[in-house]
């Protein structure tokens, strides 16, 4: 009796720290900035930002937003509709294109630097830190 006891107890103890949230996976996304290429941005160019992230629902089909460091307005940026899993992690890639996505030097500058702001909001709508890329040089028209 005291071994089925042990068994049950061990049964409902492992369910329990089966289900519950990981330590290593946070509920809010963590986004972490991985890299952005090409460092020089021509006229025919876009700009490609790799971000990492890590969540525990894996519920962040909802949007990721980005701005450039000469405008104040975050814009969305629609990530492609896949399965959600429990602690998911992975890479997100944005592509944006110049003069679409971001503005180019204005008022006959020859070159810009920018860096790009980016965060991640869940279905849930948690919201992840904002990471900042590092600087790119934009050349004008």
């Amino acid at each position: 009796m005291k071994r089925l006891n042990l068994i049950i107890l061990s049964a409902i103890l492992l369910s329990v720290i089966s289900c519950g949230k990981s330590k290593n996976f946070p509920s809010t996304p963590d986004l972490t900035f991985k890299g952005i290429s090409p460092s020089e941005v021509r006229a025919s160019d876009s700009v490609q930002i790799v971000c990492g992230f890590r969540d525990a629902e894996g519920d962040i089909q909802d949007s990721i937003f980005y701005k450039a460091s000469n405008n104040n307005v975050f814009a969305p940026y629609a990530i492609p509709n896949f399965p959600a899993q429990r602690n998911m992690e992975g890479n997100i890639i944005l592509v944006l294109e110049r003069d679409l996505d971001f503005s180019t030097p204005v008022g006959g500058a020859a070159a810009d630097t920018l860096s790009f702001d980016v965060y991640l909001k869940d279905r849930a709508g948690h919201i992840s830190d904002t990471v900042r890329t590092t600087k790119v040089v934009v050349f004008g028209s």
